[in-house]
Formats: C-alpha cells, structure tokens, sequence
C-alpha cells in the first residue's frame, strides 16, 4: 500500500494558521486545537472564539512524571513552528488498533523518536457563506527517504493514510 505524503498541506496548513494569529480580526468564529508529541513531552495549544469571546490555553505534560505545567503562548506556538518546519509529513489514518493508547504513542512516535502533532482547526471568516475544518493526525519527518524508513520500520501500512484527499468519520481534511 502506499503513503501519502502531506508536505503542502502542512505548508497550507501553517499559513492558514499564521493568518488566524496575525489576522484574528477577520475570523468571524475559530477554534485551533494542536496538541504535539515530543521528547517526552505533550504540549497542547487552544485557541477559540465563540460569539464573540476569545479563550485561549497552552500547557505542557511532562508523560514521564505526569507534571502539568502552563505555558506562555509565543513559547507553546514556537514549538509547533518548529514541527511545521520539519521535511515531509505522513498522516496516521486513526483506524482502531487493539493497543493502549501509551502502546500507540510508543508505536507511532517510534519510542518518542519522531514528533507526532494533532491538529483540529475550524472556523469562519467574516463575510464567508460557510465555515472550514480540518482534523488530522500528523507524524513529522526529516525528508522523504525518512518518511519512506519510518513506515518500513513499523511495517503497519493500513496505519497511514493512502490516498488523498482523506476523509473518514474521525480526521479528514478540509471539508
């Protein structure tokens, strides 16, 4: 089977995100969800605006200790900029498996070798006739021939998207 690779929709992705962040005012409702696997570590950031109220939440959890920590927002933003900068993505197709989900993180992040990032963002810009969103679940590699090692490493090929656009009942691209 093979693997999609989803470099230009990362790149999309980030500008759609760049935009929110230097333009919230023309967004009439948002809602970003991005949590990010890495070294050990979850880092979750939110940031929504509903009926007029904005909120917004970034934290780290230490998975090692269970230690959670809030974070300023520049700082949680920062370490997601540098996923987005990573070389190639592959986007995990969220088919059930029979493992835990510690068994899962373990899988996918390869023993917390590569960043794995779920991003879920939906939202309406002023004067659009309706809104976009988008869920997926990305892992994030160096380049292609990293991208092509990972999956022979873990010889599971029904676990990454295939074909695009993606679209199943959990995660899908922009619709």
């Amino acid at each position: 089977m093979e693997t999609a690779f989803y470099k230009d929709y990362v790149a999309d992705l980030k500008k759609r995100i760049d935009d929110l962040h230097q333009n919230p005012d023309d967004f009439q409702v948002y809602d970003l969800q991005m949590e990010i696997l890495v070294r050990k570590a979850q880092v979750s950031y939110a940031l929504s605006r509903r009926k007029g109220q904005s909120d917004g939440l970034f934290f780290v959890n230490d998975t090692s200790s269970g230690k959670r920590s809030q974070l300023g927002q520049d700082v949680a933003l920062k370490m997601f900029d540098h996923f987005f900068a990573l070389g190639q993505f592959l986007a995990i197709a969220g088919t059930a498996t029979e493992q835990s989900e510690a068994e899962f993180t373990n899988l996918i992040t390869a023993e917390w070798t590569y960043p794995v990032c779920a991003v879920a963002f939906s939202y309406r810009k002023k004067g659009q006739p309706q809104a976009q969103s988008m869920k997926m679940l990305f892992v994030g590699l160096n380049n292609d021939e990293d991208a092509e090692l990972y999956t022979r490493a873990l010889n599971q090929p029904a676990l990454f998207v295939g074909r695009r656009p993606f679209v199943a009942q959990q995660l899908w691209e922009w619709k």
